[in-house]
């Protein structure tokens, strides 16, 4: 009985992590295809953040997590303006938003608050063709609660 438990809570683990709200990804832990590149560096939430050197690439996706509530999307990003996808089964995608001034330091954005339904199968992050040489991704929020903001939120692992 002692062994079961440990093991139910491993088994359980990415069900809950997938159900917490909010839900903090680190885009290195789901690199999108090759042409990312994942770098180190002191400071980041992770300890790293993703990059692409690709016009217009993509530097993150995941699926849209099951629920009814709308989803409130932040970035802790810098250096380049990023693109907001809804990317249906079919793999068709629609620019939901676009977030073009971004700082060159580690700042939180919100691409806004979307339908479910409107996020469509899976939500990807593209990159324009322009910015700094140390532009990156370092981290993904979903939220369903609306006035969730990082940057006035004491949870623990949030950085500023």
């Amino acid at each position: 009985m002692k062994h079961f438990l440990p093991t139910l809570f491993l088994l359980c683990l990415p069900f809950i992590a997938r159900c917490a709200d909010p839900m903090v990804i680190e885009p290195e832990d789901k690199p999108y295809n090759g042409d990312v590149q994942v770098e180190p560096e002191e400071g980041t939430m992770g300890g790293s953040y993703v990059r692409t050197e690709k016009a217009y690439g993509p530097l993150f996706s995941l699926e849209v997590p099951e629920g009814k509530e709308p989803l409130t999307i932040w970035v802790r990003a810098r250096g380049q303006a990023l693109c907001l996808k809804a990317v249906a089964e079919d793999n068709s995608q629609t620019e939901l938003k676009w977030l073009f001034k971004m700082p060159e330091v580690w700042t939180w954005r919100s691409f806004g608050t979307f339908d479910r339904a409107d996020l469509k199968f899976r939500i990807a992050i593209i990159r324009n063709p322009q910015g700094t040489e140390d532009a990156g991704l370092d981290a993904v929020i979903l939220s369903s609660d609306p006035s969730f903001d990082p940057n006035h939120s004491d949870m623990p692992g949030i950085l500023k």
